[in-house]
């Protein structure tokens, strides 16, 4: 690092704004000139551009930038404006003390930074302002969104496939029309499935709006728009936070239909109504002999069984036969081939690996009270030094450090200490009050999981309770509550061995079982040491089960 090192963060918030360019361009070109005027240089790694709500302070350039800063890379981080690094005060408050603590110059062009507690307090004052303006920004936004829908005006830009749009309404496009008539009447007429329909389209070389590959979550979304026999709504989504990153809206979630604002006149029909009703049947019917819903009773639903090979779940599969049906559990891999590589996993008959496990349960079952005894061992750890006591004593802790800092903040107004007393004795409150913090979200922690032990202990003292009389001709339910109950999950090796786990205590030995053309020998096993089984099958493989 140079000594007169200095990085520059200009931002905009939308892509229209981007690719203008000029709010870009000046703030650079202000940012730039602020650095020569201080005497600092701005290597090129040093300019970060983004373009970024201002109300997030998580953002990828920023979260670098910030980084750079705590490593004393730079000398100063020069901005146009507050708003221009965030339009909350808050965050405008963290990053000039990450500054200051890092001993790096923060430098506003079209405002001075004044570190005196009263220059502090217009910051804030300046980032709520900059908070309300974008509050005002969005109010006004989505009454202009409302205000266009209910003309049929379109206000978004993505395209619909079988439509260009013109003037900003849609236009049929003929040759994309076709095909999605051609869909509709598979699913109308023929009785498709989505995984038929995308390989088909795959299949034929025709490609998405943008370039892709159809898949089945592609094609149902066609399936599922109105707007392909006439009827656009607006509002039909709401954003909600992801999973990958909490702090983005990026999931889309349906609206109350009461709120969807339906747009006279903004797509023309490509379909009519009842070809669009006779596919919404065929996708309803469709899901109701899905392999999650159809009637065929698998015991290992939700996951439960895992391939061995690649680590997905396998899933039911129905062969017709003259004399029945014959099930068969297969990886995942295999059953949605356009979405992953194939598996080597050999399939397995859903009668045979259910059998075998059910039948090592059974035994179990029989004596609930190991079971129990078990459950208690694993929480029995989460009973001890859970006080409410302790819990009152912490939070009094913090309430007292509260009051500490806010005395020493009034001293610090008063200039009755100086910045680095201050600053040595929030640091040592701030620190108390993290330890203590963190004490507390322990003890709350295993409340939770005590809570949730208790509740699961008494759940399955009723499930064994009901069971009791059941063991010799359980019902598809019975056997589902039982793997739910004690969290039962399978993995099935391609060499026919099986890891399966879950709530299942020790067990002594047990007799050898002929199940169809094959012995199965169980040897004695301690809780943590496999049994040997091989399963029946075809090529008579084997299975290794863990409790």
């Amino acid at each position: 690092m140079e000594p007169n090192e200095a990085a520059i963060y200009f931002r905009v918030s939308t892509n229209r704004q981007e690719e203008d360019g000029s709010s870009l361009e000046s703030q650079m070109t202000a940012c730039l000139h602020k650095a020569v005027e201080l005497g600092y240089r701005v290597p090129d790694a040093c300019v970060y551009q983004e373009t970024w709500t201002g109300t997030d302070l998580m953002r990828p350039m920023l979260d670098e930038l910030r980084a750079l800063v705590k490593r004393h890379a730079i000398k100063a981080l020069i901005c146009y404006s507050t708003d221009r690094i965030s339009r909350d005060p808050i965050h405008i408050a963290i990053i000039a003390e990450e500054c200051e603590k890092a001993g790096v110059e923060l430098v506003f062009v079209t405002e001075p930074l004044d570190n005196t507690p009263e220059g502090a307090l217009i910051r804030y004052v300046k980032g709520y302002a900059a908070q309300m303006e974008w509050y005002k920004i969005r109010e006004r936004t989505l009454r202009g969104k409302l205000t266009k829908a209910r003309s049929g005006t379109l206000s978004w830009g993505i395209k619909l496939f079988g439509y260009d749009v013109v003037d900003k309404k849609r236009v049929i496009n003929l040759h994309e029309a076709e095909i999605v008539r051609r869909v509709f009447n598979w699913f109308a007429a023929e009785n498709y499935n989505l995984h038929r329909a995308a390989a088909e389209l795959n299949r034929s070389g025709i490609p998405r709006s943008n370039g892709g590959r159809w898949s089945e979550n592609q094609v149902y979304t066609m399936l599922a728009n109105p707007a392909y026999c006439g009827r656009t709504f607006a509002f039909r989504y709401k954003l909600v936070p992801s999973k990958r990153l909490p702090s983005k809206n990026t999931n889309h979630r349906f609206r109350d239909r009461s709120d969807w604002i339906e747009m006279p006149n903004a797509t023309p029909a490509i379909i009519t109504q009842e070809i669009f009703d006779a596919a919404q049947e065929t996708l309803k019917r469709n899901r109701l002999q899905s392999p999650r819903n159809r009637k065929h009773n698998y015991i290992f639903a939700g996951g439960r069984l895992r391939c061995g090979t690649c680590g997905h779940a396998m899933s039911g599969s129905c062969k017709k036969k003259k004399h029945g049906d014959l099930l068969y559990y297969r990886c995942i891999c295999n059953v949605k081939s356009s979405y992953y590589k194939p598996c080597p996993q050999p399939n397995v008959r859903a009668d045979e690996v259910e059998g075998v496990v059910w039948r090592e349960l059974v035994k179990i079952l029989k004596t609930p009270e190991l079971i129990l005894r078990e459950l208690d061992k694993r929480t029995s750890g989460k009973k001890e030094a859970l006080s409410d006591a302790d819990e009152l004593l912490l939070k009094n802790q913090l309430s007292r450090l509260s009051r500490e800092e806010e005395r020493y903040v009034i001293l610090f107004g008063q200039e009755s200490i100086d910045q680095a007393m201050f600053d040595k004795q929030i640091s040592r409150v701030r620190q108390q009050r993290q330890s203590i913090e963190e004490k507390l979200s322990i003890i709350k922690q295993q409340q939770s999981e005590l809570a949730a032990a208790q509740l699961h202990h008494q759940d399955l003292v009723n499930v064994l309770a009901s069971l009791s009389d059941k063991l010799d001709n359980p019902t598809h339910e019975d056997k589902v509550r039982v793997m739910e109950s004690l969290d039962i999950h399978v993995i099935l090796h391609p060499t026919g061995k099986a890891d399966i786990r879950g709530l299942i205590p020790q067990q002594g030995a047990l007799p050898d079982i002929r199940l169809s053309r094959s012995l199965i020998q169980f040897v004695r096993f301690p809780f943590s040491i496999p049994t040997t089984i091989p399963l029946c099958s075809q090529k008579s493989t084997k299975v290794i089960l863990y409790n």
